[in-house]
């Protein structure tokens, strides 16, 4: 695989990934161009693997709203955990006999298929 195919696929990666995985390709491909600043047919062309060699201007705009996004994702994540963590302690002040176990297993041990850190 060449570099530039590699760009490529990385691009429309990158796009499929802004887009999210409800509704149809057109609406998705609005959302990716307001994200970017980008005009709807670049992401088309792009989500396509149609350009054959990537501006640099474009990749590096694609490439600072999938940082973006993925910042976003993080903060959600850890204001999820926040939110778990408070709602746990609660339990555990009430004395509720499984948040101990339910602590456990979050923390790794138990039956749980992923460790989360609290």
């Amino acid at each position: 695989m060449s570099r530039a195919d590699a760009i490529r696929d990385e691009m429309a990666t990158c796009i499929l990934a802004l887009a999210g995985t409800d509704g149809p390709a057109k609406a998705a491909n609005g959302k990716v161009a307001r994200l970017t600043g980008l005009s709807v047919q670049t992401i088309e062309r792009l989500r396509w693997r149609k350009i054959v060699r990537v501006p640099a201007d474009v990749a590096d705009a694609i490439r600072e709203a999938m940082l973006a996004h993925v910042e976003q994702q993080e903060q959600r994540a850890r204001h999820e955990a926040s939110l778990l963590r408070a709602r746990l302690a609660r339990f555990e002040d009430l004395g509720c006999a499984d948040a101990a176990a339910t602590r456990d297993r979050l923390r790794g041990g138990g039956e749980a298929h992923r460790t989360v850190d609290l």
